[in-house]
């Protein structure tokens, strides 16, 4: 008998294979697959800045703009908004401008110009001021004078002389009221006068008296203009105003006004 043969028999047949290395039937994973990772730590959204041996510490980096806010940190405010500009600019009217015919006079000047009048009309004819360039060859001369309130209708004022019987106080008021009015009150008023043929004392040059008479009861200054009479003028019957009566009211039609 065989003795290899009889121990396979006693046991009930073939030993199993001895298995190898390797997938066993029963094992999905197998011994040669890799191991799991160890989780990573997460990491901090502001990184860490190592100082440099020896160097300052570093400067850590400005936050952002907080939440919210659009503007940049740095950015500056806005400026206030402009109104707008109207295109036609508002012009006031000053209510002391004077006409063309009668510039605003400048301040200071010789005694008896438009900027530094007189307190009452010249002694002669000599203290008349040359006119101005462009003036009538008949003006020989203009002199300003400022003289106190005072009514001169029917008095012994004598200093510029009339040659009418009568003036009126309506228009005399009515004349102030107006110049009143337009601001005219500082402004020198032109009157025309002459000196007659062999006297020193002037005259009214026809038109005016209502003019002058105002101008003497309100104070308003007096800028007397001489000038040139065909033949040297009229003589001169009147010394003063006594002769020329004041009278209320205003004159009728044909009557003098002026």
């Amino acid at each position: 008998m065989n003795c290899g043969t009889t121990s396979q028999s006693a046991g009930g047949g073939d030993a199993p294979p001895t298995p190898k290395a390797g997938h066993d039937a029963g094992n999905t994973g197998g011994s040669a697959a890799k191991p799991t990772p160890p989780p990573v730590p997460p990491r901090s959204s502001k990184p860490k800045i190592t100082p440099k041996p020896g160097g300052k510490p570093p400067v850590p980096p400005k936050p952002g703009a907080k939440p919210g806010n659009t503007a940049p940190a740095s950015s500056k405010p806005a400026p206030p908004p402009v109104p707008p500009r109207d295109t036609k600019p508002k012009i006031e009217p000053k209510p002391d401008t004077p006409t063309p015919a009668q510039p605003k006079p400048d301040a200071g000047g010789a005694p008896g110009t438009a900027g530094n009048p007189a307190p009452k009309p010249p002694a002669g004819k000599a203290d008349f001021h040359q006119p101005g360039p462009g003036a009538p060859n008949k003006l020989q001369g203009e002199y300003t004078f400022k003289p106190e309130p005072q009514k001169i209708g029917g008095s012994q004022y004598g200093d510029v002389t009339p040659m009418q019987e009568h003036i009126f106080q309506g228009v005399i008021d009515d004349k102030i009221a107006k110049w009143k009015q337009d601001g005219l009150m500082n402004t020198p008023v032109d009157i025309k006068v002459y000196y007659p043929p062999g006297s020193n004392q002037l005259k009214l040059a026809g038109d005016g008296h209502h003019t002058f008479a105002a101008a003497m009861e309100s104070g308003r200054p007096v800028n007397l203009q001489l000038w040139k009479q065909p033949g040297g003028g009229l003589p001169n019957p009147q010394t003063n105003w006594a002769d020329t009566t004041p009278l209320p009211g205003k004159p009728t039609a044909g009557q003098w006004q002026k």
